[in-house]
């Protein structure tokens, strides 16, 4: 009985420590780890795609709000252009009003005039019977009368040969009045052409002001910006100094280097396995300093089109000065120039968080050329070869602050020709104002020629 038990617990250990289970264990083991392992691919993968949904949600309701912001803008602009076109409309009605107002004035005193004529002529004439009744009546100055009454007859040729001339002369005076009239109402009408013409140059410079007060405002703005850069300088200068301060102690540890390949000249025997090893990361080595060349080319590429960008901006800046009466044109053209701007501004930043990149870089394959220097110490050959490596690496990072410095340079450059521009501005903003006051005077004198005109009228009519 005993041997059967101890027959079957060996057996149980036999099978449970065969190869056979144990390679079993180990499958399953893998396939567990396997699941496991795809289930947290699979919640990976769920996470990644609901911040991607989320993402685009966020886009969705950003690009909504934006299009709703703009259609509020456009309906107020539309709404601002209906209020002025009713405002011009309702002053063009008034005009009107009081034209036809003052022509019913003088159609009415002319109207009175002409009934106060009508009705001292009526009295004259009735004085002038009841004064025949009373000579009539008197026979003492029958004479007298008759002597008076000839006179009287002579007088009244006189007089009716005078009544032709004089109507005649009303006639001529009506012709000359009518031609007056007319040339007065073409005086008004191009008076008028001349005030919508003047309204019109009004609107349009007072649009312009509005525009050149957006102008200011992104002046005022870019302003901030260059602020906001001149605050950055420091940094960056702080930054130099900091490389700087990093070549220095580059220098001493190349000094602390060359003694070490003093001493490493002292050692001569170095196996081929070294050698080999030596060879193969001296070309990691060139392969990652070909890597920090292609970063610095890029740099360079984005410098290149940083100045491009520049120079389309002044190509800009001269079409905004050429075409500063197409308001919707400028305004198009000015937000394009701020999101360049902005963009130019990013990709300063860029550039610094490249240069960042590139130091750590630097950081790193410095700590990764100390430990091949003190992992092969007694190579003089790779020695050497390292040492003219780190050579050109300080070349490198020499010219990169040199183009730093040119940066900077070019950064004063842009807050100059900014100057300028401001100053371009302003003088724009003057001879708008003096254009502004020469319309004003223009007006005034208008103003007087209608009150001349008006006064012209009143003589004619009291005539």
């Amino acid at each position: 009985m005993c041997k059967k038990l101890q027959n079957s617990a060996k057996t149980k250990a036999e099978i449970r420590y065969s190869p056979i289970t144990i390679i079993e264990e180990e499958r399953k083991k893998k396939e567990e780890e396997e699941r496991q392992r795809k289930k947290e691919e699979e919640e990976r993968l769920r996470r990644e795609e609901e911040e991607r949904k989320r993402r685009e949600e966020e886009e969705e309701r950003k690009r909504k709000e934006e299009e709703e912001r703009k259609r509020k803008e456009e309906e107020e602009r539309k709404r601002k252009e209906e209020e002025e076109r009713k405002l011009k409309e309702e002053e063009e009605r008034k005009r009107r009003e009081e034209e036809e107002e003052r022509k019913r004035k003088e159609e009415e005193e002319e109207r009175k005039r002409k009934e106060e004529e009508e009705r001292k002529r009526k009295e004259e004439e009735e004085e002038r019977k009841r004064k025949e009744e009373n000579i009539y009546n008197n026979v003492e100055f029958g004479k007298k009368y008759k002597d008076l009454k000839q006179q009287i007859e002579g007088e009244q040729e006189k007089v009716k040969k005078a009544e032709n001339e004089l109507r005649i002369l009303l006639e001529e005076q009506e012709r000359k009045d009518a031609e007056c009239k007319k040339n007065e109402s073409e005086i008004e009408e191009k008076y008028a052409t001349e005030m919508n013409k003047s309204e019109e140059k009004i609107q349009q410079l007072r649009t312009e002001h509005e525009r050149l007060i957006e102008m200011e405002r992104q002046r005022v703005e870019a302003e901030e910006k260059i602020i906001q850069i001149e605050q950055q300088l420091p940094i960056i200068e702080k930054e130099k100094n900091r490389t700087e301060e990093k070549l220095i102690k580059e220098e001493e540890e190349n000094r602390k280097l060359e003694q070490q390949l003093e001493e490493v000249k002292e050692e001569k025997n170095k196996t081929e396995l070294l050698r080999t090893e030596g060879e193969r990361e001296r070309k990691e080595l060139q392969q990652k300093l070909e890597k920090i060349a292609n970063e610095i080319n890029k740099t360079e590429q984005l410098r290149v089109e940083h100045e491009e960008q520049s120079k389309k901006l002044e190509q800009q800046l001269k079409e905004v000065e050429e075409n500063r009466t197409k308001t919707e044109l400028l305004r198009s053209q000015e937000e394009e120039l701020k999101n360049k701007l902005e963009g130019n501004l990013k990709e300063v930043k860029e550039n610094i968080t490249i240069i960042e990149q590139l130091r750590t870089e630097k950081e790193e394959a410095k700590k990764k050329l100390e430990k091949q220097f003190q992992e092969t110490e007694n190579e003089k050959n790779k020695s050497e070869q390292l040492l003219t490596e780190e050579q050109e690496v300080k070349q490198i990072f020499e010219q990169k602050h040199k183009e730093a410095e040119e940066d900077k340079t070019k950064h004063q450059q842009l807050l100059a020709e900014l100057e300028e521009e401001k100053k371009k501005l302003e003088q724009q903003l003057k001879d708008i104002e003096e254009e502004k006051n020469k319309k004003q005077q223009l007006l005034t004198e208008k103003a007087e020629i209608g009150k001349l005109a008006d006064k012209s009228k009143a003589k004619k009519a009291g005539a």
